[in-house]
């Protein structure tokens, strides 16, 4: 069974169906060729796929967190590496994680910083150093299935940072998931002592692409062809639909079936009853 499939960030897909035409049936077996391929890898390096379900799908009782860094208070040009030699020893003992990293994106019209300052400032928690002045100053961390003892230890182990602004929870949807989403990629994916990250089409060896020195805490890097990497190993952190999203969700049908259809092709069929219920919710609710 595959868990998640991705292809916002990945356009391999996309161009492998326009220029051979391909139907979905083709697609389907291609998918689950490169996905039998990929199982392989993952048996080569130890790492059961069966095991990577909690970080690979969301998880009800687990939350999602982006650990949020001013980089104006680093004295460094290198802060995303500071910033990760900091906490990467915490993170790395919680054996089952995928994490983000890298700069907020934003747009830079004086309108939407002011607004997303206001945001910011209102939505992050335990905030301590606030100093706006552009959205880009920003550095993120997102992590997964973190528990709420792993929350708590997390902020009691970086809260005297100077550069640690606070955290954001990311569990459900918000305008702030979808900045987050458009803004930073997954870097690696622990489990236990072994860091999975994508390959490069040139690599004979084991490479770490990270900020961070795995062997100093005594990890393993292993790679994944960046192309099965990108598509079955990166958590989707979920956000609001959009149009150019519409290609990712066709081919993540297709991972399950060689005849997908878009939902909104059907027609939906209600109970009269039921419907006008559902419209006093609706009213009730912008009341």
């Amino acid at each position: 069974m595959i868990y998640t499939f991705d292809t916002r960030d990945l356009i391999i897909w996309e161009l492998l169906k326009d220029h051979f035409k391909l139907e979905p049936k083709r697609i389907f077996h291609e998918i689950n060729t490169q996905f039998e391929i990929m199982m392989r890898r993952l048996e080569s390096i130890n790492v059961p796929y069966g095991e990577l379900k909690n970080v690979l799908v969301p998880q009800k009782k687990k939350r999602e967190i982006c650990l949020v860094f001013d980089s104006m208070q680093i004295q460094s040009t290198a802060y995303g590496r500071v910033i990760l030699n900091e906490i990467m020893p915490i993170i790395l003992g919680f054996e089952k994680v995928a994490v983000f990293y890298g700069d907020l994106l934003g747009k830079q019209n004086r309108e939407w910083q002011l607004q997303f300052k206001l945001l910011l400032e209102r939505e992050i928690n335990g905030i301590t150093n606030f100093r706006y002045i552009n959205s880009n100053q920003y550095f993120l961390i997102f992590l997964n299935n973190i528990t709420e003892q792993r929350l708590k230890l997390i902020v009691n182990s970086i809260n005297s940072l100077e550069y640690y602004v606070g955290y954001l929870d990311l569990t459900y949807q918000s305008y702030l998931k979808d900045i987050v989403s458009g803004s930073i990629a997954q870097k690696f994916l622990i489990y236990k002592n072994i860091a999975i990250m994508a390959s490069s089409e040139d690599d004979d060896e084991d490479v770490n692409y990270s900020l961070y020195d795995f062997k100093k805490s005594n990890y393993i890097v292993r790679n994944v062809d960046q192309n099965q990497y990108g598509s079955f190993l990166c958590f989707k952190i979920c956000r609001s639909f959009y149009e150019f999203d519409r290609e990712d969700f066709f081919f993540s049908l297709n991972t399950a079936t060689d005849d997908p259809t878009f939902i909104d092709d059907y027609e939906i069929i209600i109970d009269e009853l039921k419907f006008n219920y559902l419209l006093s919710s609706v009213r009730l609710r912008i009341q």
